[in-house]
């Protein structure tokens, strides 16, 4: 489960990063599910500021009134979006908490990490496929 939690922040992170909250809930498609788990590897990598941020946009995104929601995530994500401007929040791009470093912090100190050479890396894999990978 937390390679499941890893990759989801990550991919929160960068859907932020990359176009705002708006776009992850457009991309993600708004799952309950999914912003569990995100919250989840935020308290767990032991981030404060990221977390708040996070849970004061979830509030906003279940705030719209019904039926917004889903209209916005049917429709088209470019062009005038009063919903898509709504569930911005830039502050995001100022928070000095390096949620990259929790992460990569969170991860070296996971009790079932493994760091492998690249030839055990193959040799790991052949294992769990049960034949040899051609290299």
């Amino acid at each position: 489960m937390n390679s499941v939690i890893s990759y989801y922040v990550d991919y929160y992170f960068w859907q932020y990063k990359n176009g705002n909250f708006s776009q992850f809930v457009w991309n993600s498609g708004w799952s309950a599910e999914l912003n569990k788990i995100i919250e989840e590897g935020l308290k767990k990598m032991k981030s404060k500021d990221h977390l708040e941020l996070f849970l004061e946009q979830c509030a906003k995104a279940e705030s719209l009134e019904e039926g917004e929601l889903r209209k916005y995530l049917e429709g088209q994500y470019f062009g005038p979006n009063k919903t898509r401007d709504f569930l911005k929040n830039d502050s995001f791009y100022s928070l000095e908490e390096n949620l990259t470093a929790l992460h990569s912090e969170w991860l070296r100190q996971h009790p079932d990490l493994k760091v492998l050479s690249v030839e055990d890396m193959f040799s790991e894999l052949e294992i769990i496929v049960g034949h040899e990978i051609e290299r």
